[in-house]
């Protein structure tokens, strides 16, 4: 199963990591989708199984003014493997990023 070689699972003793096979339910999503948004509550965890996804927060920026602002920026783009969403779910706290699809995933 792809739960084995994913790291957030990887220290799972092998009856949890069944148990999750049981409970996992897949999502497809077209291109250029948001599949959540900063602030939003935070119920699953995600592991792409194909395509692609950005992650974007608010990062400090420094204007021409010399003012610092804060304003949404790309800071990860993870493929098939990768996993996000777990701080939502480990810290029972809002989405701290949107991730939107690169391509169909």
């Amino acid at each position: 199963s792809f739960v084995q070689d994913v790291a957030f699972f990887a220290e799972l003793p092998q009856p949890q990591r069944r148990h999750l096979c049981q409970v996992i339910s897949l999502e497809t999503f077209p291109s250029k989708s948001k599949i959540f948004n900063m602030g939003d509550h935070g119920d699953k965890y995600y592991i792409i199984l194909t395509g692609a996804v950005s992650v974007q927060t608010l990062v400090p920026m420094v204007g021409k003014d010399g003012q610092e602002t804060m304003e949404m920026d790309t800071v990860a783009h993870l493929k098939e493997g990768h996993g996000f969403g777990e701080l939502a779910l480990q810290d029972s706290t809002l989405r701290q990023a949107t991730v939107t699809t690169s391509d169909y995933t």
